[in-house]
């Protein structure tokens, strides 16, 4: 009698964990459905003219322009490995300095996180 309630209780056990498994994916379908269909908000992007960018040029106040988006390295001077070289093109268009120097494929995807804005 023992074994048959122990085996009804396994069965019982692995359907639930079974139906569990089911409603899981199937709610995994569902947002992954919504997801797709559902537009991604593009935030506004501010724009700045090089007049404004060239008023950012200390390493207290750093902005750049690399192909025609503007970036705030204010922060990231202090962690730049080619120390404060990046200075020099501080409020300027820095795209001739930083093609000129080799980059990693992480430098350019670092940027990213600098972004403020387009030049107008």
């Amino acid at each position: 009698m023992k074994i048959k309630m122990l085996f009804a209780l396994l069965i019982l056990a692995l359907l639930f964990i079974g139906c569990t498994q089911q409603t899981s994916d199937t709610n995994n379908q569902t947002q992954n459905i919504t997801n797709t269909n559902t537009p991604t908000a593009v935030p506004p992007t501010s724009q700045y003219t090089k007049s404004e960018v060239s008023t950012h040029s200390t390493a207290s106040d750093c902005w750049m322009i690399l192909n025609n988006k503007v970036y705030d390295f204010t922060k990231y001077i202090s962690s730049h490995p080619g120390g404060n070289k990046m200075i020099v093109v501080c409020g300027k268009d820095g795209i001739s300095m930083f093609n000129a120097t080799p980059h990693s494929a992480f430098a350019s995807m670092l940027t990213k996180d600098y972004e403020i804005g387009v030049l107008k």
